[in-house]
């Protein structure tokens, strides 16, 4: 791996020094890392490494003025759930991002540390609040941003208790009429990502997958592809709302044109349902 895997006590990119692993895996690597150069050295700092690796090393440095490029984008982003991304840098082919640390557990730890199904009324509130961040990356200007890796591994809960999208190493700002890499994630990707299709309605379907995943336990990266209609989802918990069911289930419509025009629309479904999920 270029440059890395580091471990701690590594010094990366002159000033960041890797205080722990977080995780690696395929062509990136997350750490929780120190600044040397801040008036608090203590203060924890994410530290994110994407390798460029590309079939061509003739393509390397476009790949990455087009990283530096969605890098730019994404260091603009203001909301309250989006991490503040503070530097960036590249070297050894691979390029940096040191990000806001959040202090917290993801959604899939919390499942999985859960006995029987969450609550519904707690799920439901996290179901509005991504579709809240999502409308804001999506309604961003000139383009709308793709997050396009939405799972249950990259929603943190705050020690607030407060909801927090996290990994941006694949979102930005993509051209509907061009073919990109088919990168996500097998289970919440949406069918049209793998043929390099990159639009809002895939993270429309990754919400309603990582939803289905929160709902029934069931975790969709064991189970065959696009099989969510295999069961019904109050079979497998019979304390979902048909009402909900029917809005995660057209989230993850296998035609993009079949689920919500928009993530604004499906949080709009999601809200005149709100009294039949406090009863």
């Amino acid at each position: 791996m270029p440059g890395g895997p580091h471990k701690p006590g590594d010094k990366v990119g002159g000033r960041y020094t890797i205080a722990d692993v977080h995780s690696i895996g395929g062509m990136s690597a997350l750490y929780k890392a120190h600044d040397d150069q801040s008036s608090d050295p203590n203060r924890c700092l994410a530290l994110k490494e994407e390798i460029i690796q590309p079939e061509e090393p003739g393509k390397i440095p476009n790949l990455l003025d087009e990283a530096r490029q969605r890098i730019k984008v994404l260091k603009d982003l203001d909301h309250s759930a989006i991490p503040k991304i503070e530097d960036s840098f590249t070297a050894d082919d691979s390029i940096y991002i040191v990000m806001e640390f959040i202090d917290g557990k993801d959604l899939e730890d919390i499942l999985n540390e859960t006995t029987g199904h969450l609550p519904i009324k707690k799920i439901y509130g996290w179901a509005i609040e991504l579709c809240e961040v999502l409308n804001y990356l999506h309604g961003h200007q000139p383009g709308p941003v793709i997050f396009r890796d939405l799972k249950p591994s990259n929603i943190m809960i705050d020690r607030e208790d407060k909801l927090r999208l996290v990994d941006y190493g694949i979102a930005g700002v993509f051209s509907k009429d061009k073919i990109y890499d088919p990168l996500g994630t097998d289970g919440y990707a949406a069918p049209e990502q793998y043929n390099g299709l990159v639009t809002p309605a895939i993270d429309i379907y990754a919400l309603g997958a990582t939803l289905h995943h929160l709902l029934t336990k069931r975790d969709p990266r064991l189970e065959p592809p696009f099989s969510f209609n295999k069961n019904r989802i109050s079979d497998l918990n019979p304390a979902v709302p048909w009402q909900l069911e029917d809005i995660v289930m057209q989230a993850l419509a296998f035609d993009p044109q079949d689920r919500f025009t928009s993530i604004g629309k499906m949080m709009e479904a999601l809200q005149k349902i709100e009294d039949q999920i406090d009863k």
